[in-house]
């Protein structure tokens, strides 16, 4: 069985690159789904430090700031998202509920 992969600080300044993007996606999703947030965003803070464009990046840090009750930093990521990607359905809904509670 492989070893989880655990970040570390020293891992966040490689570059990302385009397929790279897509594999560290996938890792934070899976790590947000699975409970591990402190992962997942700092998997997403990379991301975003490579891409500033890249909205899947910010969806994935709003939910990890938001399961972490930092609610102001997730509202501003996911207003971030929405900025880059007016379509993002799923952001505008978890916007409206932080906004509604």
């Amino acid at each position: 069985m492989e070893k989880e992969f655990e970040i570390s600080a020293e891992h966040v300044g490689f570059p990302v690159g385009a397929e790279g993007k897509v594999k560290l996606l996938e890792k934070a999703r899976t790590h947000l789904n699975s409970g591990k947030t402190s992962q997942a965003r700092i998997l997403a803070e990379r991301i975003i430090s490579e891409d500033q464009d890249c909205s899947e990046g910010y969806f994935v840090l709003a939910n990890a700031l938001h399961r972490e009750g930092k609610i102001s930093k997730a509202i501003r990521c996911f207003k971030k998202v929405i900025e880059l990607d007016t379509h993002h359905t799923d952001a505008m809904i978890s916007l409206s509920v932080l906004l509604n509670d």
